[in-house]
């Protein structure tokens, strides 16, 4: 089975010591996010992404 990017951000992040609270601080995410994404519970998006529709024609 292919590992998830939740599970190679959480993968890194340990591997570099650094809290889930502080790597959401420094990529400008909320912690609630992060970890949900880290945990599999929503589906991580791509930067600069039309995540809300609102460059929708």
């Amino acid at each position: 089975m292919a590992e998830t990017i939740g599970a190679r951000i959480a993968g890194l992040r340990k591997l570099r010591g650094i809290s889930q609270r502080d790597l959401a601080t420094r990529a400008h995410v909320s912690y609630s996010l992060l970890t949900k994404v880290e945990q599999g519970r929503r589906r991580s998006v791509p930067a600069g992404a039309d995540v809300d529709g609102a460059d929708a024609p």
